[in-house]
């Protein structure tokens, strides 16, 4: 029973699971106990009141969303929030699930590996609020500034672990989907703001040869 309250509990994932050579010849001591754990924990209301006034305060926010989303079945409240403060959505680099429709109007793409690439990305936003992902996945090494200048970079995640090794911005810990509900209700009125023209993505304006199409898999 440890073994599957670990697996689903946040961050879930695979548990290894050891058992000395001579259990199996043991006897039970009588049927298992099955337990029930929560998969799900909110956000602290006040530091994610600190979290949403930074955000009203941005003149230029972005959003850069992560695998937790996908896990937690995030996508409507993900793209309810990026919708309701009209900020450009960045997927973090290598998210192994996609955390936002690809073909969204918002949608800007995948956010390069290496520290100086995605620093480059981020230049002319004054608040960037990862959520769902580690802050980040790099590689390979590319020197540069974690991030650009005048950039405060905040960070939901409801892994202890990401939260702790990231090498910048504030972090709080919280179920991304739970956390992006909590955080629009705190939003109240937000008043959109207007931004830069997002980047093109590559993959949807490629020429595809008349004879041979070449196929990408993304999340619709």
């Amino acid at each position: 029973m440890r073994a599957i309250a670990t697996a689903l509990q946040p961050p879930s994932g695979p548990v290894f699971l050891s058992l000395p050579l001579d259990d199996w010849e043991k006897p039970c001591d009588g049927p298992a106990v099955v337990r029930a754990v929560s998969q799900r924990f909110a956000p602290d209301h006040a530091r994610l009141g600190e979290f949403a006034k930074a955000l009203s305060e941005a003149s230029s926010p972005v959003l850069i969303y992560g695998a937790a989303i996908a896990r937690g079945n995030g996508w409507s409240e993900a793209v309810a929030f990026a919708e309701a403060i009209g900020a450009p959505v960045w997927a973090a680099p290598a998210s192994e699930r996609a955390p936002f429709p690809e073909k969204h109007p918002l949608y800007s793409g995948g956010l390069p590996f290496a520290i100086g690439p995605l620093s480059k990305k981020l230049e002319g936003h004054d608040v960037a609020l990862v959520i769902g992902a580690p802050v980040f996945r790099y590689y390979p090494y590319v020197p540069g500034a974690y991030l650009p200048t005048g950039l405060r970079l905040l960070h939901i995640s409801d892994d202890a672990a990401e939260t702790a090794r990231a090498p910048v911005g504030d972090s709080l810990l919280g179920d991304p989907a739970l956390s992006l509900i909590a955080l629009k209700e705190l939003l109240g009125d937000y008043k959109r703001k207007t931004f830069r023209e997002r980047e093109t993505v590559a993959h949807r304006t490629a020429p595809t040869h008349p004879v041979q199409r070449r196929y990408r898999m993304t999340a619709a």
